[in-house]
């Protein structure tokens, strides 16, 4: 179809972890895999036989859907199965272990807008100042009562991303930066 994106197969080797496109494979590429084409033989990584597709799924925040694993231009993102329909994305990582998996907490429009706010009024605290940021983010940890683990703001709802911004406001107007 005229217009109609195609869809990259994700892989994911059991060995190894390694997660990759279908065009990583030993015996070749084609951008939407035909029933006649062969699963990939092994793993470019550790030469392991057969990784399986990667099968991460995420519910889709804008329409309650699917969010899942894709290849686009700029790398491995989620995508909601109800396009064009819904156009959520998600990001996720680009390498490393974590490769394939989630940035974060899949997020609706509004929040996202407010973990941008968040990062803009933290930022403050770490770029006009010679404190370093992961200072900040001990300080903003001992101010919200959170763990390392839950201070990340790709996590946050909306009502902790509005504290973020009112707790970094007030100490960046105590320092004289706004």
């Amino acid at each position: 179809m005229i217009g109609r994106r195609t869809d990259r197969s994700l892989v994911k080797c059991g060995e190894c972890g390694w997660v990759g496109m279908q065009k990583d494979c030993m015996h070749g590429y084609s951008p939407v895999l035909p029933d006649d084409v062969e699963p990939m033989e092994y793993c470019p990584k550790c030469r392991a036989e057969e990784p399986q597709p990667f099968e991460r799924k995420l519910k889709c925040p804008e329409c309650g859907g699917t969010l899942v694993p894709k290849i686009g231009a700029h790398g491995i993102f989620y995508g909601c199965v109800n396009w064009p329909e819904c156009l959520a994305t998600h990001g996720a990582h680009q390498s490393g272990d974590k490769m394939g998996q989630p940035l974060g907490t899949p997020a609706n429009k509004e929040t996202r807008e407010w973990r941008v706010h968040a990062h803009t009024a933290l930022d403050v605290l770490w770029k006009k100042t010679k404190t370093k940021r992961k200072q900040v983010y001990a300080w903003l940890r001992k101010e919200m009562n959170l763990k390392r683990r839950e201070c990340h703001i790709s996590r946050m709802n909306i009502e902790q991303c509005k504290r973020v911004v009112e707790l970094a406001t007030i100490r960046a107007k105590k320092e004289g930066l706004l």
